[in-house]
């Protein structure tokens, strides 16, 4: 090796490491989070579950853990797992060692680009008005158009969502907008003042309408079915499925922006209640009423046909957060393709279950080894490998 390439790879190894510290830094930060915390209430550990833990983790990843995750998902679910999967290994390492090929994370990410290969596989995704990459605007149908020219139409319909195309999670950099004045330079001002706020990378849709069966849950909002896939050895496969909803006012479901989420079973059927991301279990929708024991989504086997062909499709990706919704038709209905950093707490909060679940054994150890091995030989044993 020549003296340049060492220092080269010398550099990569000292950036890697650093992003690692600061991405755990941040796990830590959200799992000690105080009003989290506070969800747990008088909620315990027994010694008996306490050496449970140990004994799986020393024996598959080598490591005792920090017990706070399994702690909260006991707490917020009502069920323990020593196969609960803690956030500090989730994004800083198996997150990280799934997507080694970060370049098509970034690519597939971006929601300008993502709807194409989807639309390709005659899946479904929300109607398209305008996109901005990089300042580059195009109509529905890739013709240029002036910022002007797009402001003038936006101007003339009645509502429209509005989200950042890169670098956002969580329903932040999103906007449902209202017109109240269509049609006029007022409208205009406002429409033009919202847009240069998303910069130069965002996409405008029109908003979309759900079949009866996930929008009466909670109509002010688009609710969604979560699907977490991901590729291990020659397959993709997905970790138990999660419904989010919004609440009150709400125009989004996210949890992280207040929604609440129930766990539901691959053949439709949920979890007897729903949770929100301090903890505060709901027996039935706070606004709708609906009770959720029992309550039926017919379309969930097919939602997840679809998360694992969208996944066969961009192999290069280890992990993928899916978010679905079924639109008035009953067609199923990407509305987005997460491919960094999900939020695995989800899943756990909601189903009581370690994610990965009779897996959980062989991805710590090859979650253990992958964390010895250099950069350049890790690509040599991605997916479980």
């Amino acid at each position: 090796m020549s003296i340049l390439k060492y220092f080269n790879q010398l550099y990569k190894e000292v950036i890697e490491r650093k992003e690692q510290r600061w991405e755990l830094r941040q796990q830590q930060l959200v799992v000690h989070d105080a009003k989290r915390l506070a969800g747990i209430g008088d909620v315990t550990l027994s010694e008996e579950q306490k050496k449970e833990i140990d004994d799986f983790y020393l024996s598959n990843y080598g490591e005792k853990i920090d017990y706070t995750c399994h702690l909260t998902y006991y707490a917020y679910s009502g069920h323990f797992d020593k196969a609960f999967f803690p956030e500090q290994l989730y994004i800083p390492e198996f997150d990280r060692y799934m997507n080694s090929y970060i370049q098509y994370n970034n690519v597939f990410n971006d929601k300008n680009i993502y709807p194409h290969i989807v639309n390709a596989l005659g899946i479904r995704t929300p109607e398209n008005l305008f996109s901005c990459s990089k300042g580059f605007i195009t109509d529905s149908q890739l013709n240029k158009c002036s910022e002007d020219d797009m402001v003038k139409i936006l101007a003339k319909e009645k509502e429209f969502f509005i989200k950042a195309s890169v670098d956002s999670c969580g329903g932040a950099g999103c906007k449902l907008y209202t017109n109240k004045y269509p049609g006029t330079p007022s409208s205009e001002q406002d429409i033009l003042k919202i847009i240069q706020s998303f910069g130069n990378d965002y996409t405008i849709q029109r908003c979309i309408k759900s079949h009866p069966c996930i929008s009466t849950l909670h109509p002010q909002s688009v609710n969604s079915v979560r699907v977490m896939t991901y590729r291990w050895h020659d397959d993709i496969l997905s970790v138990p499925v999660i419904v989010r909803i919004g609440i009150g006012e709400m125009q989004v479901d996210n949890a992280s922006a207040g929604g609440i989420f129930v766990g539901i079973s691959d053949e439709g059927i949920m979890l007897p209640f729903a949770v929100d991301k301090h903890g505060t279990h709901y027996n039935r929708h706070p606004d709708s009423g609906i009770t959720f024991d029992g309550y039926r989504i017919p379309f969930i086997p097919r939602i997840l046909e679809e998360a694992k062909r969208l996944h066969r499709a961009t192999p290069q990706v280890g992990i993928v957060n899916w978010d679905f919704t079924i639109d008035e038709n009953g067609d199923i209905m990407l509305i987005e393709g997460n491919m960094k950093a999900g939020s695995i707490w989800l899943f756990q909060m909601a189903h009581g279950v370690g994610a990965f679940e009779d897996r959980t054994a062989e991805i710590l150890q090859w979650t253990r080894k992958m964390k010895h091995l250099p950069l350049t030989e890790r690509l040599n044993h991605m997916f479980g490998n």
